[in-house]
């Protein structure tokens, strides 16, 4: 992921979360190693995909980024805490989870928030977290989601895979007068 300027000038360009957004210049090819960022996000976009498209090969792709990243062993123990998480947001969400397809470049809206969630997490938050995972699943019961979500972060916590505290953002960012959760074609 780019990075560089001052937050001043980041905060002003919508910061760290716009360029989740849009950035269309990391690697998804199997063997690059991804920013723990966008391993939160492509695992997120992965999980949800096999479950939507009942398609194994998405979650094995997941694994193969996960596996190159952490080593097989993390992986297996970081995979298994993803996929907890996914499944407790597919069950407590009142509302469709969108994501892009696999491959696509950039995040959309609740992609991006779900890695807030994960970053938030892992700074301790809390009001950005609770904000962020009502964003998210629509629904004030929010805790069990984030109970699954906590073991998460703490896996990747373990394995170094500490995201930036620049990636939580502000969900009145998504509102539509603020950021676009679209990439530009």
């Amino acid at each position: 992921m780019a990075t560089g300027g001052d937050m001043s000038s980041q905060a002003a360009a919508g910061g760290h979360v716009s360029q989740l957004l849009h950035d269309a210049t990391w690697d998804r090819t199997m063997g690059q190693l991804l920013t723990p960022e966008q391993l939160v996000g492509v695992g997120f976009r992965g999980w949800m995909a096999g479950y939507e498209y009942s398609d194994i090969s998405c979650w094995e792709q997941v694994w193969n980024q996960y596996a190159t990243a952490l080593g097989p062993k993390a992986a297996k123990a970081t995979i298994t805490e993803l996929g907890s998480w996914v499944r407790e947001v597919r069950q407590a969400s009142c509302r469709p989870i969108s994501t892009f397809p696999p491959g696509c470049a950039g995040f959309c809206r609740d992609e991006c928030i779900a890695i807030s969630v994960i970053a938030a997490l892992q700074h301790d938050h809390c009001p950005a977290l609770r904000a962020c995972a009502f964003a998210l699943i629509g629904s004030s019961d929010i805790d069990p989601m984030l109970d699954q979500a906590s073991e998460f972060a703490s896996k990747l916590k373990e394995t170094k895979q500490i995201l930036s505290t620049s990636v939580i953002c502000n969900v009145a960012d998504f509102t539509s007068d603020g950021m676009s959760a679209e990439l530009p074609n």
